[in-house]
């Protein structure tokens, strides 16, 4: 094997191997979860609901009707209801064949987590081992990227852990601006497509550092650039500039064809409601502090307990008070690890005295400004040094007000991702720094496995000490309610009340019964998301404040076209007694029946 991996022209046997050390990698982390699949999650319940809820809903457009991808059944009655989360079209492609062998759309989304988690560590493996030359650099970099401890604050955002085409897109460009040749423009173009799918922000943010790439790569090769400005350069050599420079506009359009049809809907609903976007306030409230960057997550093996007293101590940005925020911890945990930073120092040493091939005058300054520019974007509009509020204006504000997209963006933090990459190939020049020391002084045996030992620690170092799942049922393990409602034949749209008064009740009951919708995919009032649609607000509203069964509230259904209302009277303080008052004579107007009683969930039917 050590001769085998460290081969610069890797051969099947040294990628097998890479990916069986990936692979269990992550059943390692993402442990008990993953012995699991089908009847347990990690990282609560509401964000892997809405995101089951979105996978699922995309496959079935995508084999029943495409042309209503984006008019999915919740937040009825609104169109392109699923343009108020992101699309996740990437994992959702992902998930389908999970989805048609095993029909459990829990499965599926553990799959998706699982091949979250690969994607990304191979994704850099492939970036770093190119870069590098160098396989053991492509492990740490893998692991680096792959495996952060920033991700374990996030599975229940499989978005969020998507982000192994972000190292793919730029492992392409690299090749390509290399040696020109069409096939990396094109990888370099359905990488960069699937970056998008996969997330808006990760988009936005994989667009921002190809320009900085670019600039990189227009100052690092200057003379050429330079010669052929001024006419002094050969023929040949204009002809290969103007052909490769041609093959780049035409990636980056036809990117932009690809992903119109995408954004159309995001496009029509912030036309719709100007209020479709972050405010810079909102986008204060979930930026980053300097302690970040100094705080593990709790479950982390090693930092968890030595971070304590720094995580304890997070101030929250702008919320009023602790009850009118969401928790924002998941978006704060910033600390990278003691190995990654050590290995990227080294990594920025070793580039700054020896860098010789063409890939490493590239990757010197391109990664280290991309290290340095990111870890500024996450700290958000204004300066936050641990609690302390300086008011210091950032340059996130200029991302914010001038580049394409970052007004849709609610969490500066999420550039970490920017971050890990770049740590991820620095971190790979120290291995490979590293492995140079080494070579001549001692054996190859004692240097292999002294490399080793080195990946061992680093692995260990992002390693959660056993995560917390809960338990969701599969579509035979539905409220009887709900697999009623899915015999009912036609579009029959539904409300499930109580509807939610407070954050905590939309991110804990919301996501459930968009979840339990996949039963029957019938239109539902109730949904879930980031952002919420006009008549939802208005429905919390009337609903709260003239509660079911006032004659108000039934109009107002009435009035959106609801047909069925399911009322959960274990959610309702002295639920039996509303429900009793919803069926004596008078209530709401004539039209107002119990069809079925279901335990503590009774169903009545608008005419």
């Amino acid at each position: 094997m050590a001769k085998t991996i460290r081969n610069r022209k890797a051969g099947p046997a040294v990628y097998i191997v890479v990916i069986l050390v990936f692979a269990l990698i992550t059943i390692a982390y993402t442990w008990p979860m993953v012995a699991h699949p089908a009847t347990r999650v990690a990282g609560g319940s509401g964000d892997t609901l809405l995101s089951t809820y979105i996978m699922s809903w995309t496959t079935h457009a995508i084999r029943a009707n495409p042309a209503r991808l984006f008019n999915a059944t919740m937040f009825f009655p609104n169109k392109y209801t699923l343009a108020y989360s992101d699309l996740q079209f990437s994992n959702s492609l992902i998930s389908l064949p999970a989805l048609l062998v095993t029909t459990s759309p829990i499965a599926a989304y553990t799959f998706v987590i699982f091949m979250g988690f690969m994607i990304s560590a191979f994704g850099a493996f492939l970036l770093v081992y190119y870069l590098t030359k160098d396989a053991y650099a492509g492990l740490a970099g893998g692991i680096v990227f792959g495996f952060a401890m920033y991700k374990l604050m996030h599975l229940n955002h499989a978005g969020i852990l998507a982000t192994g085409f972000i190292p793919l897109a730029f492992v392409c460009l690299h090749k390509f601006t290399e040696n020109r040749k069409p096939l990396f423009a094109i990888l370099f173009t359905v990488s960069t497509i699937f970056v998008f799918w996969t997330s808006w922000e990760y988009g936005f943010f994989t667009a921002f550092g190809i320009g900085i790439y670019l600039v990189v790569l227009a100052i690092v090769k200057r003379r050429p650039l330079a010669d052929f400005v001024r006419g002094r350069a050969d023929a040949q050599s204009r002809r290969r500039l103007i052909r490769s420079t041609g093959m780049l506009l035409a990636s980056f359009v036809l990117i932009g064809v690809v992903l119109i049809p995408f954004a159309l809907p995001y496009l029509k609903l912030q036309k719709a409601d100007p209020s479709y976007k972050r405010s810079i306030t909102e986008v204060e409230k979930y930026s980053g502090d300097v302690q970040d960057f100094f705080t593990a997550p709790a479950a982390n093996l090693l930092w968890g307990r030595a971070t304590a007293g720094i995580r304890q101590n997070t101030i929250d940005r702008g919320w009023e008070n602790a009850q009118s925020r969401p928790p924002v911890m998941e978006e704060r945990t910033l600390f990278i690890g003691l190995i990654p930073v050590l290995l990227g120092i080294a990594g920025i040493v070793y580039l700054a005295r020896k860098r010789k091939t063409s890939l490493e005058k590239v990757a010197f300054p391109f990664y280290t400004v991309l290290l340095v520019v990111s870890l500024v974007m996450c700290l958000g509009p204004t300066l936050y040094v641990f609690g302390r509020h300086l008011n210091i204006p950032m340059p996130y504000q200029l991302l914010y007000r001038f580049f394409p997209g970052f007004k849709a963006i609610r969490t500066p933090t999420r550039m970490f991702v920017l971050v890990l990459m770049s740590l991820a190939v620095l971190g790979g020049f120290g291995i490979k720094w590293l492995r140079a020391k080494m070579r001549g002084k001692y054996s190859l045996r004692a240097a292999t496995l002294t490399i080793v030992v080195v990946l061992v620690l680093l692995t260990v170092e992002m390693m959660p000490f056993g995560i917390t799942t809960i338990p969701v049922p599969g579509k035979t393990g539905f409220p009887a309610v709900y697999q009623w409602l899915g015999t009912v034949k036609g579009n029959t749209p539904t409300v499930v009340l109580p509807l939610p008064s407070s954050n905590e009740e939309y991110n804990g009951w919301e996501p459930w019964r968009i979840y339990y919708n996949l039963d029957s995919w019938k239109p539902i009032l109730n949904g879930n998301s980031g952002f919420a649609p006009a008549t939802y607000i208005q429905a919390l509203e009337v609903m709260n404040e003239t509660p079911f069964p006032s004659k108000k509230s039934i109009d107002f259904l009435r009035g959106m076209n609801v047909k069925y209302v399911v009322v959960e009277t274990a959610k309702i303080l002295n639920g039996k007694a509303v429900v009793a008052s919803a069926q004596a004579p008078g209530t709401g107007g004539p039209g107002l029946t119990l069809v079925k009683t279901f335990g503590d969930d009774y169903l009545f039917e608008l005419k």
